[in-house]
């Protein structure tokens, strides 16, 4: 089996909004989107669906779609050989009590 190393460049706990550069190529053409993500970590998740009152009835951490995701894909700064090991989402089915 082979590994891949994982370099950890930001500290989880460094929460908030990042503003980055999404490129891409369409009809032959270079083009450069403003895109932003919001950093939180899950306890500050789970802990204001408590708050709020919600109940957590899934959690899914979905593997990235071979159809979607080229191995030269490097959307969100995320590489396929990464993303299909270490999860870049996390959702949460909750309801309102």
């Amino acid at each position: 089996m082979r590994y891949r190393s994982l370099k950890i460049e930001k500290s989880y706990f460094n929460t908030g909004k990042e503003e980055f550069n999404w490129s891409y190529e369409k009809d032959g053409k270079k083009r450069k989107i403003k895109c932003y993500i919001v950093r939180r970590k899950i306890s500050d998740i789970i802990n204001t669906l408590i708050e709020c009152r919600f109940t957590v009835k899934k959690i899914d951490e979905p593997k990235p779609d071979k159809r979607y995701l080229s191995k030269e894909d490097q959307s969100y700064g995320f590489q396929y050989s990464i993303i299909k090991m270490v999860p870049s989402t996390i959702i949460f089915k909750a309801r309102k009590d």
